[in-house]
């Protein structure tokens, strides 16, 4: 008897199976990077601070911050104090 996958030949049942954890995984990071291009359209403008991307792409300030660090490990934004008397900001690396 040669090896067998216990998966081979069923079908996932819907909501509970392989391809639907897959397609969930997958609109997941779709819909992540969608909001990472529109950060990087929004930061196109200049530098800012994180409420003020937040509230422009109407995003929840954590969620705004989570997508900020991706960008930002990823290289393709920096922060620091770029605009006199305003705190910390993001803008285009």
């Amino acid at each position: 008897m040669g090896s067998h996958h216990p998966d081979h030949g069923m079908a996932p049942r819907h909501g509970h199976g392989r391809v639907s954890h897959i397609e969930a995984t997958a609109a997941r990071l779709a819909a992540g990077e969608s909001i990472r291009q529109e950060i990087l359209r929004f930061l196109a403008g200049g530098p800012t601070t994180t409420r003020h991307i937040a509230a422009n792409i109407h995003l929840g300030y954590s969620n705004t911050t989570y997508h900020l660090r991706q960008l930002h490990t990823a290289g393709a934004i920096t922060k620091g104090r770029f605009t006199p008397g305003v705190g910390r900001e993001w803008m285009l690396a």
